[in-house]
């Protein structure tokens, strides 16, 4: 048995803190209804609603069209819940029924550049960007300090202005 990717795991641990998973048996059929995640094209989650075989004994079984329809409102379901995780859904509909195609969300950029062992003096800027961006500024500035002794040009012009600016403030002539 191989490993499925790990958008796949990532899928359906999203989808398992609300919904419940399709069970089956040892023959592979469905036995409770729940969702499936399998590998899609291009890198993104295959996702289904499954539901057991029709009991055509059962003169109150289901309609084909309510079937159907349920599978689609449980989709609604999975999507908005991967949705508020981050990742992208689309919606398909082929003649095996409705599935969504999932991508999960992209890396967060600071969090990667921070695990870097020796970052070039580019990725340093980036991270005084960002550091600038999400957080405060004395914590950006030592990024930014990093990034101009590592010899980033642009790193280097923008401590000057964030000196001559701070001097300004503080009534020291540049």
């Amino acid at each position: 048995m191989s490993v499925p990717p790990a958008y796949v795991t990532q899928a359906a641990a999203v989808l398992a803190r609300r919904h419940r998973a399709a069970s089956h048996n040892e023959y592979g059929a469905c036995v409770a209804a729940g969702f499936r995640v399998e590998p899609g094209s291009q890198d993104r989650a295959r996702v289904q609603h499954q539901l057991p075989p029709i009991d055509f004994s059962d003169p109150d079984r289901p309609s084909s069209q309510a079937r159907w329809n349920e599978r689609r409102t449980r989709l609604t379901e999975y999507a908005a819940t991967l949705e508020t995780e981050g990742w992208s859904v689309e919606h398909r509909e082929p003649c095996s029924g409705p599935i969504l195609l999932a991508a999960p969300p992209p890396p967060d950029e600071l969090a990667t550049l921070l695990l870097l062992p020796d970052p070039l003096p580019a990725e340093l800027r980036r991270i005084a960007e960002l550091t600038e961006l999400l957080h405060d500024d004395p914590t950006a500035r030592v990024w930014w300090e990093r990034a101009a002794f590592a010899g980033d040009q642009d790193a280097i012009d923008y401590l000057a202005v964030l000196t001559e600016e701070a001097d300004r403030r503080s009534g020291n002539p540049a």
